[in-house]
């Protein structure tokens, strides 16, 4: 089993910014192999014109020669015209069901993830390596605390109202309070154990009804 980390990005062209999260991952993350994933079309460049895929390959290909562990992956190159990320960390998975996956990406991508593809998925489902990135403000972070923090306190509620729900939103506070506090090191611990809370509440909230409904 390896452990394998995941960086992807449109490489157009490969920048200082990319640079300084692969080398804080090389550095720092401990992984058996680093695979860079050049985007075919990233679904928020749909209207900006991007070099030729080729050129881009080859610009990320001279990158990875100077690391030992570093390869290039033309996955989401040979795939259909746009690339979601979701999507191709799960082909990856799929191709290599038993190592462990790690998507690479930079502090500062980590405030916009909810408007990606699948973004919730993508947070559920798979490990994140986070690399801080020059410039990066912290205090961002902590404006992130509020959506954990309101989704405990809907989980407890809506967990005796509608278990369902409410272990949705515990569950998904949960995954962003261990998120964000592994980036900004913060504490998050009021907002997990609301959270934990929420999910304890909506589980047992759900036994119950069953229960009623088969006695």
């Amino acid at each position: 089993m390896e452990k394998i980390g995941i960086l992807g990005g449109t490489f157009d062209p490969f920048h200082l910014g990319h640079l300084s999260v692969l080398e804080a991952a090389v550095e720092e993350a401990e992984c058996d192999r680093i695979m860079l994933l050049p985007a075919k079309m990233s679904p928020f460049k749909l209207e900006q014109k991007i070099a030729d895929e080729k050129h881009r390959i080859a610009m990320v290909s001279c990158v990875a020669t100077e690391y030992e562990n570093v390869e290039v992956s033309t996955l989401e190159i040979d795939g259909p015209k746009v690339s979601y990320t979701y999507e191709t960390m799960k082909k990856i998975q799929e191709k290599r069901p038993e190592d462990e996956l790690y998507f690479i990406m930079g502090s500062d991508s980590l405030l916009t993830l909810e408007s990606w593809y699948m973004g919730e998925e993508l947070l559920r489902d798979f490990s994140f390596i986070l690399a801080p990135r020059p410039g990066y403000d912290s205090t961002k972070m902590k404006e992130k605390k509020k959506p954990s923090l309101v989704l405990g306190i809907l989980s407890i509620v809506l967990g005796l109202l509608s278990p369902i729900v409410g272990l949705v939103l515990g569950i998904i506070g949960l995954v962003l309070a261990n998120v964000y506090q592994r980036e900004s090191g913060l504490d998050y611990k009021t907002e997990r154990i609301l959270n934990i809370v929420g999910i304890v509440v909506s589980v047992l909230n759900w036994i119950v009804a069953i229960a009623l409904i088969f006695r």
